[in-house]
């Protein structure tokens, strides 16, 4: 019989012994620093969705060490990056300026969440609220006070803007408040609020248009609130508001802006028994009784001053019969005539917003008139 140190001398040396042989070694990743290689018997694209580098398998790829699916790694070369397991030519992202965005190098559509962009920039990934848009930039989904500030947010968050065709007596509303459904006995939606039947503004605006209680005059209407003695309604398509109505083609407000007045009337007589005269203008378009408005006299003026907005006309009107215009003093008793001329306009002088007229009637000069293209 062995002496039990014997026995326990020969137990540790066959320990020892099988620690060194049998079943090969295999590494791991280590811990949160980990490695980023891991061996394996045989390194392929069964066990390794990065590179092989020998049995040993590369999870995360580089510029040392690229490739994909178990394929070989290679060490891309200094002009070359390692994009989605490949090395790749880097390309010069001031060809794609006009087309996409730079990413790694690469010239991108510039069209997709995930690279979103133009001109060559650095592409932008977009949130989750958001999405690359027409304009190639992110852009909000959300319906609120920045993406839909004239108009009404629907349910699933589109915006309804005010004046648009979407907008209706089911879907009303501004200042990205919820679209709510006005009542039956609502006779429209305009300019983003439900507007009443038999509403107190319709018995006493025949000079304008009525959004709910208030009386639009004339010369205050926009292509979003026009009409004359009834309901605003919004102008759709290639239709204007000029003379309370939608109308087919251009349209411009016009202002009676200034003139110089004579400082004796026809009889070689001062206008008033103070000296200056109360100058104010009546008109219309040429041809036609100048009964379409009627400018506020200024007092005791003879370089009157009145930027006076009168309304709007067709630009096809305004070119072919200019404006025809009456000049009066005003006075208690009876209004002095001071003349009257057809003041022509020209569509150089619409685009450029202004026109002056030497001579406009016997008793006035230097008329001046701006034009604002109506929108």
């Amino acid at each position: 019989m062995r002496p039990p140190f014997l026995l326990c001398i020969s137990l540790a040396l066959l320990a020892f012994a099988n620690s060194g042989c049998g079943a090969e070694a295999t590494e791991v990743p280590g811990g949160s620093g980990g490695s980023d290689a891991r061996a394996a018997e045989s390194c392929s694209s069964a066990n390794c969705d990065g590179c092989c580098d020998g049995n040993r398998c590369v999870e995360f790829v580089n510029m040392e060490n690229c490739g994909q699916s178990g394929s070989s790694c290679r060490t891309c070369r200094g002009n070359e990056i390692c994009s989605a397991g490949e090395c790749i030519q880097q390309a010069d992202c001031s060809q794609c300026e006009n087309s996409g965005c730079c990413l790694d190098g690469q010239c991108q559509d510039g069209t997709t969440q995930a690279a979103c962009g133009k001109g060559g920039d650095a592409c932008e990934v977009c949130g989750d609220d958001d999405v690359c848009g027409e304009t190639n930039s992110c852009e909000s989904t959300a319906c609120d006070s920045t993406t839909c500030s004239d108009g009404c947010c629907t349910a699933n968050g589109e915006c309804l803007e005010v004046g648009s065709i979407e907008q209706s007596k089911d879907n009303c509303g501004d200042e990205a408040n919820a679209c709510t459904e006005c009542s039956d006995s609502d006779i429209s939606c305009t300019n983003g609020a439900c507007v009443p039947a038999g509403s107190a503004c319709l018995d006493s605006c025949d000079d304008g248009c009525c959004m709910g209680d208030t009386c639009v005059k004339l010369e205050m209407q926009a292509n979003a609130t026009c009409g004359q003695a009834s309901v605003c309604e919004t102008c759709m398509g290639n239709d204007n508001c000029a003379q309370g109505s939608c109308q087919d083609g251009p349209a411009w407000s016009v202002t009676i802006v200034s003139a110089i007045i004579a400082s004796t009337d026809f009889e070689g007589d001062d206008w008033d028994l103070f000296g200056e005269g109360d100058p104010k203008v009546k008109g219309g378009l040429g041809g036609e009784p100048a009964d379409d408005f009627a400018v506020p006299y200024e007092d005791g003026t003879l370089s009157p001053a009145w930027n006076y907005t009168v309304g709007a006309y067709t630009q096809a009107d305004l070119v072919t019969k200019g404006l025809f215009l009456v000049f009066e003093d005003d006075d208690i008793s009876f209004d002095d005539p001071m003349g009257d001329c057809t003041f022509t306009i020209t569509q150089g002088g619409l685009d450029l917003g202004t026109v002056t007229q030497a001579v406009c009637g016997p008793k006035v000069t230097n008329l001046k008139i701006d034009f604002v293209l109506i929108q």
